[in-house]
Formats: C-alpha cells, structure tokens, sequence
C-alpha cells in the first residue's frame, strides 16, 4: 500500500500546477455526490428495508442490528474523509494564494 501511494503522489506531482487544484476540485465534487450524497441516501433506503424486515426475519436480529451498525460506521467515515479532503483543499488554496501575493 505505501508503494502505490508513492507512486500515485510521484505521478500527482508531475502535473503542472495549474492541473492539480482543479483535479482535485473534480475529486472532492465527484467524492461528495457519489459517497455522501448518493451513498447515504440508499444507506437510508436500506435501513428502512432492514427495519421492515426485522419483525419476520429469517436470519438472527443480532446480524441485522450488527449489520445497521457497520453500515453507519462507513456513512460515517465518508464524512470524516470528506471533511478531511475540504480541509486539505482549503489549506492548499490558501498555500496558493499566499504564494500570488509575495
């Protein structure tokens, strides 16, 4: 994994600076629909089919409930990486604009 990511932050910086920030632009807008957007949305879907299903389940309640809650863990951590990714976007534009006016 600590190979790819070198390789992957090699190739980012061979871009010229001017591709980067709108790329990762592309990156934090395509992130926001598909995971926090789309991805909570079914998340919300499901939980309501798994809700409905409880009462007359065939499998064990546990293994729904646990289910919910791995569900909710990874809705939640989309939201931790998402806001992760806006703060470093907003500190590199920063890093930018400082360099324009010195």
């Amino acid at each position: 994994l600590f190979f790819v990511s070198e390789i992957l932050s090699s190739a980012i910086r061979l871009l010229p600076v001017y591709f980067r920030f709108p790329s990762q632009i592309c990156f934090a807008i395509v992130y926001f629909v598909s995971r926090i957007v789309f991805g909570i949305s079914v998340s919300f879907t499901w939980w309501k089919d798994m809700i409905s299903i409880l009462p007359n389940a065939h499998v064990p309640v546990w293994n729904v409930y646990t289910l919910m809650m791995c569900n909710a863990a990874l809705n939640f951590l989309n939201v931790y990486w998402f806001r992760a990714i806006l703060q470093l976007a907003v500190g590199k534009s920063e890093q930018v604009r400082e360099r324009k006016t010195k």
